[in-house]
This record gives C-alpha cells, sequence and structure tokens, in this order.
C-alpha cells in the first residue's frame, strides 16, 4: 500500500518492506545540468535524491534498482556521469538520513551503516509550513501499533525516522 512516497509492505513472515512510490504520472523532471544554477544545487541533487532513495528502501536489491534508475533520470536531464557516481557514492558513504552514522564523516561505508537500514522505518512527508506535525502524532500512536500482534512483530526494536522532502516548486 503505497502511503505518501512509499510503498509499504508486509511480507509473509511478517517484515516490512518499504520502495519509493511514485505515480504513473511523475516525469521524473529533476533540474537540468546546464542552466544557471549555483554549481552547490547541482551537485547535491544527486545526492539528495541518492539520499532519499537509501533512506526509504528497506531492501539492497530495491535500493541498487532505484540508484539504477536514478543515474537514467539524471542523465536525461544531461548530468554527467561522474557527478552522478560521486552523489550516489557519497549518499552510500553518510547512509541513511537521520541516523548517528549520517552525523559523522565516515570516508567509506561500514557494517554499521548497512544494517541501520534494517532498524529504521522511514516516514518521509512533503514539506509544508501550514501542516500539522504529523510525526508527532505517529509517536503517539506507536504504543497502539504495539497492542496489535502482527504489528507489535513488524516494528519491533526499529526507530520510525521522521524526514521532510521539498514540495515541488509552483513556479515554472
Amino acid at each position: 500500500m503505497p502511503f505518501f512516497d512509499i510503498l509499504v509492505l508486509i511480507t509473509e513472515d511478517n517484515k516490512i518492506v518499504t520502495d519509493i512510490f511514485s505515480k504513473d504520472t511523475d516525469t521524473h523532471m529533476y533540474l537540468n545540468f546546464y542552466p544557471n544554477h549555483s554549481k552547490h544545487v547541482k551537485l547535491n541533487i544527486p545526492f539528495n535524491l541518492a539520499s532519499r532513495i537509501i533512506t526509504i528502501t528497506s531492501t539492497e536489491i530495491l535500493r541498487n534498482k532505484r540508484l539504477e534508475e536514478l543515474k537514467v533520470y539524471l542523465k536525461m536531464q544531461q548530468y554527467p556521469e561522474q557527478v552522478i557516481d560521486y552523489g550516489i557514492q557519497k549518499a552510500l558513504i553518510k547512509g541513511p538520513i537521520i541516523t548517528e552514522s549520517r552525523r559523522s564523516e565516515p570516508t567509506e561505508p561500514t557494517e554499521e551503516s548497512s544494517n541501520n537500514l534494517d532498524k529504521i522505518i522511514p516516514f518521509v512527508t512533503t514539506y509544508n509550513p501550514q501542516d500539522y506535525d504529523i510525526f508527532s502524532f505517529m509517536r503517539q500512536i506507536g504504543n497502539t501499533l504495539h497492542k496489535s500482534e502482527k504489528m507489535d512483530k513488524v516494528v519491533q526494536k526499529k526507530k520510525i525516522i521522521n524526514s521532510k522532502r521539498q514540495s515541488k516548486s509552483l513556479i515554472p
């Protein structure tokens, strides 16, 4: 079942599998590399998109598939391959968003950062300053999730993390 931009599945052995969800109408039209934008903006787009994928996808197979798709989307926007690869590598090194390993700057992916993927459930919402803080509500119902035997097995020993993504610009 899709929830915002996350596709959530519960496997037969009661494990949560998360993947990126996008509607069929999503064009994946990210900022073209060559217009007159700051260099840091253009360099951080591949990194931020890869970070989102790494945070949301719960299996290595899904993560690698989505990162390959990201490469295709960015190449369509004329991003040089080395810029794409650098952004993805940087995101892989830092690991999922909002974890302890993310706060420091390790030089290469660690086993700990790979294991963090199994210990988190990403809760990603689109930023809107007028929205109610839904993540606070999620924390409040956390105890309710543990009352259900099936949900208790799914969320045990996992941390639900909050992440906001920017809304698409309404200005052409």
